[in-house]
């Protein structure tokens, strides 16, 4: 069932970067009690819940952004969690900076639906996000 939520987080990024509707997707993919978790850090922080969070997210980011783009790097795969390791760029709609950052979200499944996605730019609190130490894991003795 895992890979299958690796896929489904896939399908989620390939839409958002194509801003494309993701209307069907999030009917069939998030849980009514779906959250949405911006960290302290973010311009709107919080938790957005229900699947229009996904819309509420969308608009915020087309709001500050005149483009942006989430390229997946890794994706682990950690049983009802997918932790995706990305670069997120952007260009700033207001003054036009360009922006590069690397980010870890958390994705949070019950069965094939998505309960919580939270997105970090400190890799450490990804990791305890994803309930994990460090990764990728220290293979032999340490």
């Amino acid at each position: 069932m895992s890979q299958r939520n690796v896929e489904i987080v896939q399908g989620f990024y390939e839409a958002w970067n194509a801003r494309v509707d993701v209307s069907r997707l999030a009917e069939d993919y998030l849980h009514e009690r779906f959250e949405f978790v911006n960290p302290p850090y973010a311009v709107e922080e919080g938790v957005k819940q229900g699947a229009a969070a996904w819309d509420e997210v969308r608009a915020s980011l087309d709001g500050a952004f005149h483009r942006y783009e989430h390229k997946p790097e890794e994706f682990v795969d950690l049983g009802d969690r997918v932790l995706c390791w990305l670069e997120f760029s952007a260009q700033t709609r207001e003054d036009g900076v360009a922006l590069q950052l690397h980010e870890g979200h958390v994705w949070t499944f019950s069965g094939e639906r998505a309960v919580r996605f939270e997105w970090h730019h400190d890799r450490q609190e990804a990791l305890a996000a994803a309930g994990l130490r460090e990764w990728p894991p220290r293979s032999g003795p340490s």
